[in-house]
């Protein structure tokens, strides 16, 4: 395989979570502080953040 395609695909799916699911998280239910910490930051790509959540009695 191409290693510059193996690159793209290993970018793409992080950066679409990030700007899919971090981003809007921290925009409906960050404090502001959480806000203006982690966006400038994620919105820039400095950082790339993911979304997870667990369910109680759900392993």
């Amino acid at each position: 395989m191409d290693t510059n395609k193996l690159h793209l695909v290993n970018f793409v799916e992080p950066v679409s979570l990030n700007y899919s699911m971090f981003i809007p998280t921290l925009l409906n239910q960050g404090t502001t502080a959480q806000q203006e910490k982690w966006l400038p930051s994620s919105k820039g790509l400095q950082i790339i953040g993911t979304y997870a959540q667990t369910e109680m009695g759900h392993g």
